[in-house]
């Protein structure tokens, strides 16, 4: 059971009065088990080190709460809110964190093995080294979350938002429950677009997303400008990148997917591609028409919306090259130190 004087001390005096007992008793550990602190105003407090286990903390505010190294084993955190909080390296197995507040924050190397986490909002929290083993994210907003190196092995990850999450080779997808995600910040871009994701298909899709840059067009390619932007990355920034594939996954709303190195920052290739796209489409606007009236490249314009011709876009690269030439690459050979430039620190 918790320690009244303690609980006194963080309830009735306040947090100011708390964070300076809790200053001159390092040597305590703090002993809130099953403590009923549903509602409560905690912001700020420093909890670190403290047993919370089984504690009711649904509804309480614990915005920027310092936790680290606390047991919130079992404990009720259900509509809490933790944001910018400090939880890493916390005891969160089987706690109830269903709709809270996670935004911002830190949950590096925490355990939330069996935890549920079903409509949290974890945007930008960092979740790198944390154990999410069996844990039931169930549309959990993941958004611009850090999740390098963490354990979702047999977690639920059904309708999930994973805008522009961050993982790596050493994620553990394998074993992950889940029908269907969304890859945009308003629940946009389902993924699969219908129909449900078979049995181990999530964690091969998103695993090899890890060396692709998704590119996609709401309203159509200009597929000479995405040609010059394709052709100065290779030239210009020494990068090998490979037309993956092309897909048109609503009508007028192409796909390209880039394979690309490994290792290479994909979301920083993803950016760069999409600013010289819409520059090429301003210098091209500008340009004669005079160049594109060869029969050859009339062909290659008109066939230009074929879905899935990878094909039809390298011979549409070389040509725009072999047209343009230094006029609008001003292309040099590829070096070690222009891949590096790329390279995720």
């Amino acid at each position: 059971m918790a320690n009244k004087e303690q609980l006194l001390i963080l309830v009735s005096r306040g947090i100011y009065a708390w964070n300076w007992w809790r200053d001159k008793n390092r040597q305590v550990q703090p002993d809130f088990r099953g403590a009923h602190l549903s509602g409560a105003n905690l912001s700020k407090a420093d909890l670190s080190m403290a047993d919370l286990s089984m504690a009711d903390l649904s509804k309480a505010d614990l915005n920027e709460v310092n936790l680290i190294w606390a047991d919130l084993s079992q404990a009720n955190l259900s509509r809490a809110d933790l944001s910018r909080a400090q939880i890493n390296e916390v005891n969160l197995s089987s706690a109830n964190l269903s709709s809270a507040n996670l935004s911002s924050a830190n949950l590096s190397g925490a355990n939330l093995s069996g935890a549920n986490l079903s409509g949290a909002n974890l945007s930008g929290a960092n979740l790198s080294g944390a154990n999410f083993t069996e844990t039931n994210l169930t549309e959990a907003y993941l958004g611009k979350t850090q999740a390098e190196n963490t354990n979702f092995s047999k977690s639920i990850f059904t309708g999930v938002c994973l805008f522009k999450w961050h993982i790596n080779h050493e994620t553990n997808l394998q074993g992950v429950i889940c029908d269907y995600v969304y890859l945009d910040d308003s629940q946009q871009e389902r993924r699969p677009s219908s129909g449900f994701f078979a049995p181990g298909e999530f964690a091969i899709q998103f695993q090899q997303t890890l060396s692709t840059v998704n590119l996609v067009f709401p309203d159509g390619v200009n597929w000479i400008a995405f040609a010059c932007s394709l052709q100065v990355a290779t030239e210009n920034e020494g990068l090998a990148l490979k037309i993956q594939t092309l897909d048109e996954i609503e009508p007028n709303v192409i796909l390209v997917r880039l394979k690309v190195a490994p290792g290479i920052d994909t979301v920083k290739i993803e950016s760069v591609l999409k600013q010289r796209y819409q520059l090429f489409c301003e210098l091209l606007a500008e340009e004669s028409q005079t160049h594109l009236e060869s029969e050859e490249s009339t062909n290659l314009i008109t066939a230009r919306n074929r879905k899935g011709d990878k094909q039809l876009l390298n011979d549409l690269i070389a040509l725009v090259s072999k047209m343009y030439g230094k006029k609008l690459f001003q292309s040099h050979n590829h070096n070690d130190k222009a891949t590096e430039h790329w390279r995720k620190n």
